[in-house]
């Protein structure tokens, strides 16, 4: 069952509700995007990086091709981009790596559910999105791998997430800007769309509903 498979959530949302972050970017192009990351020498690797960083771990929040393609109602920029995750506290890593091809941001993982009723491709929060911390020094930003995030609001980006999900259900126009986006990467069918959608937004708002009974 999908409920089984996002476990995870529930937990690693509740004990990040409290940390706040003060990004406000609104551009498509983060302003730290050129920032200069310092690691830690903790004897990880790239590969072992990249490994904590995007290696799924069975969480399915929504499709993988509905998420890269949603954008934020208010703003019109993707909810991957890095000035929306920014503004959330995620992290990201401007070295390309064959694990992260669609710039994902850290803690944000491809998850694929290979057979059941929820079989396909999802995308997913992984412990990195928590547990990976930077701190600026001198305009450095000393990466910390496996350090407690003290900026990220999962609370808040998901429920930017739900809304951006309504929106594309309730809008027309939302709704075809969504079909367009992800037919130039595949062959999509429209009714499949809609019906993944529903499904998407009904999850992701029991998610919500949770966290605030919490």
């Amino acid at each position: 069952m999908r409920k089984q498979i996002l476990f995870v959530l529930p937990i690693i949302i509740t004990v990040t509700a409290l940390y706040t972050s003060c990004n406000n970017s609104t551009d498509d192009q983060s302003p730290k995007q050129q920032k200069e990351i310092v690691y830690l020498n903790q004897g990880w690797t790239a590969n072992d990086r990249a490994e904590f960083y995007w290696a799924p771990q069975g969480s399915a929040l929504l499709s993988y091709d509905i998420y890269m393609a949603l954008k934020d109602p208010a703003t019109n920029i993707a909810i991957n981009a890095a000035a929306t995750t920014d503004q959330f506290g995620f992290l990201r890593e401007y070295n390309n790596h064959p694990k992260n091809p669609d710039g994902l941001p850290i803690g944000i993982a491809r998850s694929e559910v290979k057979e059941g009723p929820f079989k396909g491709d999802y995308i997913g929060l992984t412990c990195a999105a928590c547990h990976t911390n930077e701190i600026e020094y001198n305009g450095k930003f000393i990466r910390i791998d496996g350090g407690n995030s003290t900026a990220i609001q999962l609370t808040p980006w998901l429920k930017l997430v739900s809304a951006s999900l309504d929106h594309a259900q309730s809008n027309k126009e939302a709704f075809q800007e969504l079909l367009a986006t992800i037919s130039k990467t595949k062959k999509v069918d429209e009714k499949d769309l809609r019906k993944r959608l529903d499904e998407d937004a009904e999850f992701v708002k029991k998610e919500e509903r949770m966290l605030l009974v919490e």
